[in-house]
């Protein structure tokens, strides 16, 4: 597959009527995961562009899309990976860092178990939904996938803070219904202070989106044009 033909989907999770995770603050403002990953998706974009990778969006804007819009959209557009991009909060004051999950019936653990569950509910899908695809085509997927992911982390690794055990897998519903090779980003911990700045720092973004768009080049050249 030449670079021309090559399709990056980004897909900012929840929006509309979603907002996904959210936090109060205490001046009673209220921050919404949808709003980050909508930026982060924007960010994302450019620096795809720099690298003169062809992406789509499954959304744009501040609107609701269901899964199954999200995949066909993705689908029509000639998607051939996805890139989900959630953010999180947890019970554990101290967690922070950016982590990526990729697809396994079994969570890798209960922090990923807890976040698909989270990220399942939202989107109203329950466990056997969107599972058509072959065991055979499945196995090529996730090898593919956990490829990618691994270089990300590796990427981003060299100039941001990363989760404990960044690599983490868990049974996503967004991850299993697309058919193509497919990673979850988990930018950060609306719950962690040091992450919250981080995730509305234009700078931070753009930064961590080069990191991302630099591991997807380098996967795309080495795994899916070998």
């Amino acid at each position: 597959m030449s670079q021309e033909e090559f399709v990056v989907v980004i897909d900012a999770g929840h929006g509309g009527r979603d907002p996904g995770a959210n936090i109060g603050l205490g001046d009673g403002q209220l921050i919404a995961e949808k709003d980050i990953t909508l930026s982060m998706a924007r960010a994302l974009g450019d620096a795809l562009r720099v690298r003169n990778i062809n992406h789509v969006f499954t959304r744009e804007d501040d609107r609701y899309v269901g899964l199954q819009e999200r995949v066909a959209l993705a689908k029509k557009l000639g998607g051939d990976v996805l890139v989900s991009l959630h953010v999180n909060t947890a019970p554990r004051k101290t967690a922070s860092g950016l982590s990526i999950y990729t697809l396994s019936k079994e969570a890798s653990d209960n922090l990923a178990a807890d976040f698909a569950r989270q990220e399942n509910d939202a989107l109203g899908m329950k466990k056997g939904d969107a599972e058509a695809i072959s065991q055979r085509m499945q196995k090529k997927i996730t090898r593919i996938s956990d490829q990618l992911a691994t270089g990300m982390i590796m990427s981003v690794a060299g100039h941001g803070e990363i989760l404990e055990r960044p690599l983490r897998k868990a049974n996503f519903a967004v991850l299993r219904a697309y058919n193509m090779p497919a990673v979850l980003v988990e930018l950060g911990f609306l719950s962690h202070p040091g992450d919250l700045d981080l995730l509305f720092d234009p700078a931070w973004r753009a930064k961590t989106s080069l990191a991302l768009a630099d591991a997807i080049l380098v996967w795309q050249e080495k795994v899916i044009n070998k």
